[in-house]
């Protein structure tokens, strides 16, 4: 099999739009994370390979993986609107190393947040235009190689 660059792309979330959208949830994450001194893009390397933390004890990544699923599930509620087909936008975390895995065009590279759900503009998606701006979610550009 032939080895190449596929490309990709992720509607990218802004962490500073997750502070304002999810104060309390996301404060009390990254608390943790200074607290375990461990780096967002670190969290995020392990998460995305559903391990936990190498430098953590099994109590202190289980309470950090809880801090994580209360921000994914506040980011939810903040984005749903109540009704039947609508419970709010997905969010998800990657790692990519644009380094190993892509190019230097790369236009995320470590811990991003994802969103999924976004289009065609669900009732969720203008809810959160409407409380985070126009320009809250950007789609961001990436390549893998292998």
């Amino acid at each position: 099999m032939g080895m190449g660059y596929g490309g990709s792309y992720a509607d990218v979330i802004k962490e500073s739009t997750l502070a304002i959208l999810i104060p309390n949830e996301w404060e009390h994450f990254t608390n943790l994370l200074d607290n375990f001194d461990v780096s967002f893009d670190s969290f995020a390397q392990y998460y995305d390979w559903e391990e936990d933390h190498a430098d953590l004890t099994e109590e202190e990544n289980e309470e950090l993986r809880k801090s994580f699923d209360e921000v994914v599930k506040a980011f939810k509620a903040v984005t749903a609107s109540g009704t039947e087909y609508d419970d709010g936008l997905k969010l998800c975390l990657y790692y990519h190393n644009s380094c190993d895995n892509g190019s230097r065009y790369d236009e995320v590279d470590g811990g991003h947040f994802h969103v999924e759900g976004l289009y065609v503009k669900s009732p969720a998606f203008m809810r959160l235009e409407d409380k985070a701006g126009i320009n809250a979610i950007s789609r961001s550009f990436y390549v893998w190689y292998g």
